[in-house]
């Protein structure tokens, strides 16, 4: 018993350092982030605006995100750094799950390894989920831990690891719709094998399911009294025959290589027997989950969204392939001959992958550079701290603020926290400002200089406001704000204003 104890800990300590060296990771991510406090991404101004309301939905993706933002923000307050924690938080909670997902796999350490940094060879992964993805991240851990107890519920089917199960399908689901597929595929990977049928058909599954409906009732009444579409790609049928669907077909491959590259091409490099073997579903390492049958699956169900739908398939390249295709590396694995897993290659993959982290983190240290010394901007370099500090000397009501850009709404919610700030976005379903209460209207005017026709009907439809002049007068229209920032002062940022009556 001592023995196996002191096996077991000298296990732990083992995989310490590699946990370890990827907290240190993501917490310089996170120090570089709120290097550049003043400004927001779109996913994170999103989520600035809507976390002021607790709702059962806000829009047409799924309300779990935000919640947990809306958490932090109470504890935090609505800043960078809220902002910050959350994703750094689900990057490193994502990270020990497929770690402990290959260690339960593989057993050996070198293929734990080699599986575990895979994740920083995936791009979505290593770099846009670092900057940018807030609720596509989420839909990705909650995907990792939900084989982590499957992995145990095929040890040990207990009723407590299925209703953890239940639970966290729900949750995936309360995060994106697509997590679905998710589950879709698990399930067909499943019914594919007698131990995998026996999970899915045992009597304990009915109260996973149970649970799972419960935790999703009240969002889908809530949804049931929307009009907008749920589906991620706004599909609709097709009416231009086979071209378009083996266009969108074409470009969600791309959209695979992308998202697995450049794993795939070091993969194929590395290991080009195990490439073989994967794609004729012989494993090296006999697993109690069929891998190469859970991949045929997801690549299936993918077909079938590309050929089936016509839509904006790059929306899905976020919220759709995470949590299908997480499962690559370890799939691939699978099927690594030992007599391959030479110390050279090791080093080589192992390299590689670490090349690929710092070459993330020097992007992002880019990002947060000031706006003075470049002449690209990013969304982090507009100078949304100048046009607050112009709009607080402007003498324009700054009580209730209205614009037609979520973007806008929350990078000056970062700088003028005492401002109730709504965007005119159908899209949205947020409370409305309070009648008979004078707001102010902004909106990107570079190119412009009075509010459009249809920004003001937008306006009126979402919020209820109107200009607060007689019809066809100028009066309510007020100063427009420019700054120029950037290298040489190169570039310029205008809001245009306008008074409204709501």
């Amino acid at each position: 018993m001592r023995a196996t104890s002191s096996t077991a800990s000298r296990s732990v300590d083992a995989h310490l350092p590699l946990i370890f060296a990827l907290g240190l990771y993501y917490a310089v991510h996170a120090a570089i982030r709120v290097q550049a406090p003043g400004n927001a991404t779109l996913a994170e101004s999103e989520q600035l605006l809507m976390a002021r309301w607790l709702q059962w939905g806000y829009s047409p993706n799924p309300p779990l995100y935000t919640w947990l933002q809306a958490g932090l923000f109470r504890l935090m307050g609505e800043t960078v750094a809220s902002l910050t924690l959350l994703r750094s938080l689900l990057m490193l909670s994502t990270f020990a799950g497929f770690h402990l997902i290959a260690r339960c796999e593989f057993g050996d350490r070198t293929r734990t390894l080699l599986a575990s940094v895979s994740l920083l060879l995936m791009f979505e992964l290593v770099w846009a989920n670092q900057v940018q993805h807030t609720v596509a991240l989420l839909s990705l851990t909650l995907a990792v831990w939900q084989f982590r107890v499957l992995q145990a519920v095929l040890k040990s089917p207990r009723l407590s690891l299925y209703l953890v199960s239940g639970a966290i399908a729900a949750a995936g689901l309360l995060t994106q719709y697509c997590y679905g597929l998710y589950l879709l595929a698990l399930m067909i990977a499943l019914c594919c094998s007698e131990k995998g049928r026996s999970i899915v058909l045992h009597r304990r599954m009915l109260p996973a399911l149970a649970l799972a409906v419960a935790l999703l009732v009240p969002h889908l009444s809530w949804l049931r009294e929307q009009s907008f579409s749920v589906w991620p790609l706004n599909a609709t049928a097709h009416t231009q025959g086979s071209r378009v669907s083996l266009s969108a077909f074409g470009l969600l491959a791309l959209w695979m290589l992308i998202f697995l590259g450049p794993l795939w091409l070091i993969c194929l490099g590395l290991f080009p027997g195990a490439c073989k073997a994967l794609l004729r579903g012989r494993q090296t390492v006999p697993t109690a989950f069929a891998y190469p049958i859970y991949l045929m699956a997801a690549l299936l169900i993918l077909s079938a969204v590309a050929l089936g739908v016509e839509a904006d398939l790059s929306l899905f390249r976020d919220s759709g392939l995470q949590p299908l295709l997480f499962l690559f590396p370890i799939a691939f694995f699978t099927c690594v001959a030992h007599e391959s897993l030479t110390p050279i290659r090791r080093r080589v993959f192992i390299g590689a992958a670490m090349l690929a982290g710092l070459l993330a983190l020097a992007a992002h240290t880019w990002q947060v550079v000031p706006p003075k010394f470049k002449t690209d901007m990013t969304p982090l370099d507009h100078p949304f701290g100048e046009i607050a500090a112009a709009l607080k000397q402007s003498g324009l009501p700054l009580h209730t603020i209205v614009t037609d850009d979520i973007y806008v709404a929350g990078s000056l919610r970062l700088h003028l926290p005492q401002s109730a700030l709504y965007a005119a976005n159908p899209r949205l379903r947020l409370p409305r400002p309070a009648p008979d209460n004078t707001a102010l209207l902004l909106w990107e005017a570079n190119d412009r200089a009075a509010a459009p026709s249809e920004l003001l009907q937008r306006v009126q439809s979402t919020t209820g406001c109107v200009l607060d002049a007689a019809p066809g007068s100028l009066d309510a229209l007020g100063p427009r704000l420019t700054v120029r920032y950037g290298k040489a002062r190169s570039a310029s940022y205008a809001l245009g204003t306008a008074r409204l009556r709501c």
